[in-house]
């Protein structure tokens, strides 16, 4: 017959290895998800590079690079990457209000805020 200790120690023992077991998927996941930013990151770096801009909308980045990025996730680049990479608000070229979203690359000994519209992709 079991004592209350070991019931104790056994449920005790229970509760860590489930935590530690979500731990570990916590990191996965938040591994993953660096490594996904790091890729599209990366990608968009090199098509602003390969199109002499600055600076580039959501929609383009979903037309050009990937069709399965959301805004949200776009929207979450610069803040896993705050010195390549910033939020920008573009021009409507049917307006000309700033009113589309985007993204820009931040150039080492450049303002951050840049206004050259010529610098869009589109």
């Amino acid at each position: 017959m079991e004592t209350i200790e070991t019931r104790v120690l056994i449920g005790v023992l229970a509760v860590a290895v489930i935590v530690v077991l979500v731990a570990g998927v916590f990191v996965a996941i938040a591994a993953y998800r660096r490594r996904t930013a790091k890729v599209a990151r990366d990608r968009i770096l090199r098509y602003l590079e390969g199109i002499d801009k600055t600076m580039v909308t959501l929609e383009a980045i979903r037309g050009h690079i990937g069709k399965g990025y959301s805004d949200q996730f776009l929207q979450t680049l610069p803040d896993y990457f705050p010195d390549e990479l910033r939020k920008a608000v573009l021009k409507d070229k049917q307006t000309g209000a700033l009113a589309v979203p985007g993204l820009a690359r931040i150039r080492r000994g450049q303002p951050v805020v840049e206004t050259d519209s010529a610098e869009v992709a589109a």
